[in-house]
């Protein structure tokens, strides 16, 4: 197995630990920018939105984020990623934002936002795998934390 492939294993695996360990929704999100930040050199920051009534609020930020602190619907690459329903890509002028949409049932609650370093400006394959995996297992036990 390479490098590479330990590496995202490592990251599945923290991640669930950290679920385990979570006291709530905020801390586990939390844990996942650090989890994330330990292991992908090539990430510059974090961000995680809630939805509002006609806007996507910052909710915190680990590390540096390209995006506002707040964004109107229709006006943004979080918008964008919304009318897509899935895991979307915004490339900037140096590097590139992976927005991970977090649904409970057919409802967005809220918008994972990954930026990376200029020196890092193409997505992987396997990492959208694990962005995806990410979302899933988020999705899944949403409503644990929430009822």
């Amino acid at each position: 197995m390479d490098q590479r492939a330990v590496i995202l294993d490592d990251i599945r695996l923290d991640i669930g630990r950290a679920y385990d360990a979570a006291r709530s929704v905020e801390d586990f999100y939390f844990s996942i920018a650090q989890i994330f930040s330990e292991h992908c050199w090539y990430l510059e920051g974090q961000a995680l939105y809630k939805v509002e009534e006609n806007k996507f609020q910052q909710v915190f930020c680990y590390g540096k984020t390209h995006f506002s602190f707040k964004e109107s619907f229709g006006e943004g690459p979080l918008s964008l990623c919304a009318v897509r329903g899935d895991l979307s890509v915004h490339y900037g002028k140096r590097s590139f934002s992976a927005i991970l949409p977090i649904y409970d049932n057919a409802l967005l609650k809220q918008m994972f936002v990954f930026h990376t370093v200029p020196e890092r400006p193409v997505i992987q394959e396997d990492e959208i795998v694990l962005l995806k995996e990410v979302q899933r297992f988020i999705e899944n036990r949403y409503a644990v934390w929430t009822s």
